[in-house]
This record gives C-alpha cells, structure tokens and sequence, in this order.
C-alpha cells in the first residue's frame, strides 16, 4: 500500500512541478494538458486517473495548499485558546515564521500563481479560506474588531507576497517587519471592547 502511495505522490508531484515550469515559462491559459504529460513524462491516461483537466489540477493544488495551511494553523493554535485582543509581537512573530517554514516548500507554486493574472482568483481564493479560518480560531464576532483583523491580515498578504515575490527577503527579516507592523496596529485599537 506505502509503495503504491509513494507512486501516486511521486506522479502527482511530477505533474506539479511540470504544470508550475510551464505557467512560468508560457502563462497560465497556454498551457495546456498536451504540454503537462509531455514535460512529466507521463502518458495522458496517467493525468486524466489524478485531475480532469488543468482546471482540475490548479483546483486541487489550491485545495492542497488551503488544507495545508488551516492544518498547521490548527495545530499551531491547538490549546492557545485567544483572541484578537490578547495577540502580542512575539506571537505574531513565531506565528508568522511558522508560516513562511510552512509555505516554503510551495513558494513557487505562489510565485507563478501571483504573478500569472488568470489564476489571480485562485490566490485570492486561497486567502480568503485562510482569513475565514482565522477569523474563527480568534473567535472575532463584532464589526470592529473585524476591521482591526481585515487591516492586519491584509498587511500579512501583502508581506506575504513580497516575501514570495522577491526571495531575497529573508525570514528573520519579513518576520520581524511584519510582526512589529501587525502589532502596532493592533496596539492602537487594544481599546475595542467586543460587543
């Protein structure tokens, strides 16, 4: 069973890495399933038993991608009962690290997904479960402390995708930036009484 898993990741896994080189290289819309097999070096049968067509295949590596992150969210907060309110810098800042350590074996898969206009609307997609989820693990019930979290995630995205974008931002660096603006942020409206 192990073996045949192993076979079935190592093909997806090639599928992948063939679909990410070829957005690179011609977008998103030119690419079609022809290019994927050809470049994984797999038949078209081998495709068509894992992903219906391209749509398919970018749907479920979002999904991959969206799961893989609630996951380590999940676990990251596991008995960290808390709240919008009670977040300081240091947490930010291991939380934060947390997720670019768990982003990074994926940063080309946002690399091409940012910057290939076509699939913007999976990225965001992606971001807004991400959000939903959070808004949920801090328990955030009012409009205005919806608004302090709207600001501060959105700041993350944003730092996120310069993260992403321009690999040469490193994680001490990202972290400690983000960590520091997030909390300054929410710093200012520590007086929001949740209604």
């Amino acid at each position: 069973m192990k073996k045949e898993d192993l076979r079935v990741q190592k093909t997806k896994n090639a599928i992948r890495g063939a679909f990410i080189e070829l957005v690179e290289q011609k977008g998103y819309k030119k690419v079609t399933v022809s290019d994927i097999v050809s470049k994984a070096n797999i038949n078209r049968n081998t495709f068509y038993l894992h992903y219906q067509d391209k749509e398919d295949l970018i749907e479920q590596v979002i999904s991959e991608l969206s799961k893989k992150t609630i996951a380590a969210f999940d676990s990251f907060y596991k008995d960290r009962k808390t709240t919008l309110h009670l977040i300081n810098e240091a947490q930010i800042r291991v939380w934060f690290r947390f997720f670019l350590h768990i982003s990074k074996p994926d940063v080309e898969l946002y690399r091409v997904i940012m910057v290939d206009q076509s699939l913007r609307g999976y990225i965001l997609f992606l971001y807004d479960t991400i959000k939903k989820h959070l808004q949920d693990l801090l328990n955030i019930k009012n409009a205005r402390s919806n608004i302090v979290f709207e600001y501060s995630f959105n700041g993350m995205v944003g730092v996120f995708n310069q993260w992403v974008t321009y690999s040469i931002i490193n994680d001490n660096q990202t972290t400690k930036i983000l960590a520091h603006l997030a909390y300054e942020s929410l710093r200012t409206f520590k007086d929001i009484n949740d209604e």
